[in-house]
């Protein structure tokens, strides 16, 4: 009985801190995301005078549209 009290102990640890790092990487992802569609934001005006930025600024475009499909699978599952 004490060895299955142990394991419970630690479960209880183990399982607050995989909450933890599942928060910390859902914020990181969050922080990188915004950042990502800032640059895009800044290339996608800059592309409208900068020779050679437009194929960057589409393939971006891309990429986003992209994670944009990914998404919305799980934002009709909420």
């Amino acid at each position: 009985m004490e060895l299955f009290t142990a394991m419970t102990d630690v479960d209880a640890v183990i399982a607050a801190l995989a909450a933890g790092v599942d928060d910390t990487r859902m914020a990181v992802g969050g922080e990188a995301m915004q950042e990502a569609s800032q640059v895009y934001t800044y290339v996608k005006a800059a592309a409208k005078t900068t020779p050679g930025l437009k194929a960057v600024a589409e393939q971006l475009g891309e990429r986003f549209k992209q994670a944009k499909k990914k998404k919305k699978p799980e934002a009709a599952a909420e």
